[in-house]
Formats: structure tokens, C-alpha cells, sequence
């Protein structure tokens, strides 16, 4: 039976993600997987203009920017190896980037 994995990484610095999808990447046993893949998606950009005084001066605008930085890693692999790579991937993240992990299994059934 098998297993795909499907890692989405957020993150707000692009430096916080690069570092953890490598590591992930190479730390997987070849033996044990057969696709890895990595996948950046867009980065999504939200812009806010703040008025600097409520009162006097409505010209005056402040502007902030943020950034977030997607990215998309396929993993499939046998169900056997499923947890060890969970348990990898827990000592593996680090601060400054969430991760979503979803995984789908293929059974004998379903063929």
C-alpha cells in the first residue's frame, strides 16, 4: 500500500522555508520513497495604508507590506514508513514556518 504526502510550508520569511524543505529533501531515505517533488507556490502579497492622524493632515499615509511564502512538497511512499517520517519531520521544523501535512493512502481496494 502507499502513501502521499502532501507538505504545504507558510511562512512570512523566505530564509525560514529553503533551509526545511532541503533538509527534508535530503534526509529521506531513496530507498524508502520513490517521488519527492517541491513545488513553490505564489507568494501572496497584502498591502495596508494607515492614516498617520485621525484628525488633522488626511494626505499623510503610512504604507506596511506583507509577505507570505508558499511552498508545495509531493512525498509518496510505502504506509510502513509513514510514522518514522512523521516523527522526522517533527525534529526537522523549526521555528518561523507552519506546516500542514495531509496524507492520502492507496489500498488494495481502490484499484
Amino acid at each position: 500500500m502507499n502513501a502521499k504526502l502532501l507538505i504545504f510550508s507558510h511562512s512570512f520569511e523566505k530564509n525560514s522555508i529553503n533551509p526545511l524543505v532541503n533538509d527534508l529533501l535530503h534526509k529521506v531515505d531513496p530507498q524508502k520513497t520513490w517521488f519527492k517533488s517541491c513545488v513553490a507556490l505564489p507568494i501572496k502579497c497584502t498591502r495596508y495604508t494607515i492614516l498617520r492622524s485621525p484628525h488633522v493632515d488626511k494626505k499623510s499615509r503610512e504604507q506596511f507590506e506583507s509577505k507570505i511564502h508558499k511552498q508545495l512538497i509531493y512525498i509518496y511512499l510505502n504506509t510502513k514508513w509513514v510514522k518514522s517520517f512523521l516523527v522526522l519531520l517533527k525534529q526537522q521544523a523549526g521555528g518561523g514556518s507552519q506546516l500542514k501535512i495531509r496524507i492520502n493512502y492507496t489500498t488494495r481496494l481502490k484499484r
